[in-house]
């Protein structure tokens, strides 16, 4: 049933993100309608009986809007809490004689960029110079004191009935919150276990514990790490840590302590900003516009936040942070609350129509917080951020300024310039070169007589495979046969591997690009990073795959010496070296230049295409390598098409042909 004293209003006006008056009058209405000023005076009533002799003017209001992602990106008014809406709640807090409001945050990861990321500067480039309120640090460099918090987690505790009473007595603040579980008598006398909330000592701002109104002002964004990131989490950016990545995310679960802050100092009241939002998987800090031009208000955040997901088509019960506080503020029963609003019964998708909202989904979440416990993998996500930084605000030590925009720099290259430029699930050929018919054909033609023409230098020119003359490594290996039985196979592995790959898999194709194809975007053909998640995940499975292969095949010596030919240990590293750039122009050519040119026309079916010169490169493989090619490549051609790389598959690849170098000397 419908709790009527707890109200989640949903208001949207079509136009308010385009005009800043109807914006203020959606905020103001979804306040009125959520009971914003009844919540609020019996707060302060409340706690105007603890201090009569203090009025309005004294009570303490905390705004805790989401702008510390704000490094000057472009839009970036799309993924900070509206500022004009957060002077406007402040000047009507004053109207009503509530004048000591501030607003507060801390500061975040964004600091390992450059010492000048603090509240103080990312505030006056957001909100201006003159402002209405008091801007507090919550940080480290704030106010912020050691502290035990209440952690969403608890502990079993037997008790007689009598030392229960006390404690909760002598200890409101813990045992105040303890469940009783079970009740039974022994030996005559009452017991109970009671379910106790475990204590966590951290730092906590003395501005947010000592606030006696905390106003939640999220904004409405997608976030990998949770679905979306609102009102609840929110209050993350509240904790002191500025290297939040590593003290939160790597060091503990951030919705550990996230639901610690909330559950130990909840928030009075939460809005979320949804005038214009960002979607997709890095739409907390990079802008997606979309504009549902929305608000939800309610005096319960996790009330206001459990209806956004569902909203969005999540459910809220698959958010770790929400499940967790719902245990531990319900018991485990679900929010009830009671909708009002002109959108109560609307949806992103409705909202934002004809676009749909593009959800996170749960293996993004999984594969995010799995790779989050890797700091090398949680810098390379974030090394594109570096390009959105405006250096002329944020100034970067000389290390950082100079390593960091050059990485930035080259994956902004590699990046597409539309996210939605290979997504085979859509409307394909949204591209205006790829719309004409005839051209299609012809740069269709050209892929594949490219391809055909690379296979063919590759395999009777340089690689020895097939039987075929390869009169190149024969060549090279007469040359330097007068350097030892290794100098062979160094000779065989140089041309093979370098000349014929660079040759034949990398610039014959790209002679076709800049002569007949003319579409020089390398993110064209799978050379962009793409998307981390399914990437990174082949990458695990292969490297597990590899470790138990590897091992099989050392015990029951699956490989012989017809496999490999570096010979000694003294070639290895050269020989991997080899090894590395031959599958890196392979994968360029068969599932870059090749799958990639005909997905544009047949979407996923083009990985059928392409195991056909995969297997033709292994014929002396036999029946068993032909399985293994076709299984592969299938598998890597998917990833790449999933992924938009190519690069992924690469390092999967040769983390197999290592295994086997490495497993032939082993034996």
């Amino acid at each position: 049933m419908a709790d009527s004293s707890n109200l989640v209003a949903v208001n949207s006006a079509k136009g308010s993100a385009q005009d800043p008056e109807k914006a203020r009058a959606l905020l103001d209405t979804t306040l009125e309608q959520a009971g914003f000023w009844q919540c609020l005076l019996q707060r302060y009533e409340s706690w105007q009986k603890e201090h009569p002799q203090l009025g309005r003017s004294d009570f303490k209001v905390l705004i805790i809007p989401n702008f510390m992602v704000y490094v000057g990106q472009p839009g970036w008014e799309r993924i900070v809490t509206n500022p004009d809406l957060v002077r406007h709640l402040v000047a009507r807090l004053r109207e009503q004689g509530f004048e000591h409001v501030s607003v507060g945050a801390a500061e975040n990861s964004a600091k390992q960029m450059s010492a000048q990321f603090t509240v103080e500067t990312v505030a006056r480039h957001v909100f201006g110079q003159d402002t209405n309120f008091e801007l507090c640090d919550l940080g480290d460099s704030g106010d912020a004191e050691p502290v035990e918090l209440l952690t969403a987690e608890t502990t079993l505790v037997l008790l007689t009935l009598a030392e229960l009473t006390k404690r909760q007595q002598t200890n409101p603040r813990v045992y105040g919150r303890a469940r009783v579980l079970q009740r039974y008598t022994e030996h005559g006398e009452q017991r109970v276990q009671v379910a106790v909330p475990l204590l966590w000592r951290h730092r906590v701002s003395r501005s947010f514990r000592e606030a006696d109104f905390r106003i939640s002002f999220a904004k409405l964004k997608s976030h990998n790490n949770d679905y979306f990131t609102l009102t609840l989490k929110n209050i993350f950016g509240c904790l002191p840590e500025w290297n939040k990545t590593q003290k939160y995310h790597q060091q503990r679960e951030w919705s550990d302590v996230c639901a610690a802050l909330n559950y130990t100092y909840p928030c009075h009241f939460a809005i979320i900003d949804g005038i214009q939002a960002t979607d997709g998987w890095d739409g907390y800090k990079q802008a997606h516009p979309i504009d549902p031009e929305v608000i939800l208000a309610g005096r319960d955040p996790l009330s206001v936040d459990a209806h956004c997901y569902t909203m969005g088509g999540v459910d809220w019960r698959a958010s770790r942070l929400l499940s967790k506080l719902n245990q531990a503020f319900n018991e485990g029963n679900d929010p009830r609350f009671q909708l009002v609003g002109n959108a109560a019964d609307q949806s992103l998708d409705a909202l934002v129509a004809p676009r749909r909202w593009d959800c996170i989904t749960p293996k993004q979440v999984w594969g995010n917080d799995t790779a989050e416990e890797f700091l090398l993998a949680t810098a390379l996500f974030s090394a594109p951020m570096y390009d959105q930084v405006n250096w002329k605000i944020f100034r970067l030590t000389w290390f950082k300024g100079i390593v960091m925009p050059v990485l930035a720099g080259i994956l902004k290259r590699l990046a597409p310039d539309d996210p939605t430029e290979f997504d085979f699930h859509r409307e394909r050929l949204e591209d205006p070169a790829y719309t004409d018919l005839t051209d299609r054909r012809r740069k269709t033609i050209v892929v594949l007589v490219t391809t055909v023409l690379a296979l063919a230098l590759y395999t009777h020119l340089f690689a020895p495979v097939a039987g075929s003359s390869a009169w190149l490594p024969n060549l090279l290996a007469r040359a330097l046969s007068s350097t030892g039985d290794a100098a062979q196979p160094l000779g065989v592995g140089l041309s093979a591997h370098v000349l014929g790959g660079l040759i034949a898999g990398v610039a014959l194709p790209w002679l076709a690009i800049w002569l007949f194809i003319k579409d020089h975007r390398v993110f064209r053909y799978g050379l962009g990073w793409g998307r981390p998640k399914p990437g990174l995940l082949l990458v695990g499975l292969a490297t597990g795959l590899v470790a138990v292969a590897g091992v099989a095949a050392w015990c029951f010596s699956w490989i012989g010496p017809h496999d490999v030919g570096w010979g000694t240990w003294d070639y290895l590293w050269l020989g991997l070296l080899f090894q590395a750039l031959g599958v890196v122009c392979t994968e360029f050519l068969l599932r870059g230049f090749l799958l990639f040119s005909l997905a544009q026309r047949l979407g996923y079916g083009a990985i059928w295409v392409v195991l056909l010169p995969t297997v033709m490169l292994y014929p002396q493989a036999g029946w068993a390598g032909a399985v293994v090619a076709l299984v592969g490549g299938a598998v890597l051609g998917f990833v790449a098409l999933r992924a938009k790389s190519v690069w992924y598959g690469a390092i999967a690849h040769f983390l197999f042909v290592a295994m086997a170098d490495v497993v032939f000397l082993l034996q």
